[in-house]
């Protein structure tokens, strides 16, 4: 796993893990980073998903992001659970292959 300090929203990764609020609609911060970046097609998705509960996570393009995925999850003490989940299960991915947010993980 490589530290990597910088623009998230500029990396060519696989998928981009961050915090989201329960409406997955962009925000301040990190989130509204990623959705400026991503183009409005990624606040249509969310749009579309609509809510995301405490502790679930949604998966979305990654439109305009060189990510190819993007990974909202809702605020959780088990955060890393979800992640190891998501990882393994869903993309099939190494850690490696994934950027985690540094504020969406406390």
């Amino acid at each position: 796993m490589d530290l990597i300090k910088g623009d998230i929203t500029t990396l060519d990764l696989d998928c981009i893990v961050n915090a989201a609020n329960e409406s997955l609609m962009p925000g301040g911060g990190v989130c509204g980073a990623i959705h400026k970046a991503a183009g409005k097609e990624l606040a249509m998705e969310c749009k579309r998903i609509g809510h995301c509960g405490v502790g679930e996570a949604r998966i979305t393009s990654g439109y305009d992001l060189k990510a190819k995925k993007t990974n909202p999850i809702t605020e959780t003490t088990s955060l890393e659970t979800e992640i190891n989940k998501l990882v393994y299960e869903l993309y099939g991915l190494t850690d490696e292959e994934i950027a985690i947010v540094e504020d969406s993980v406390g």
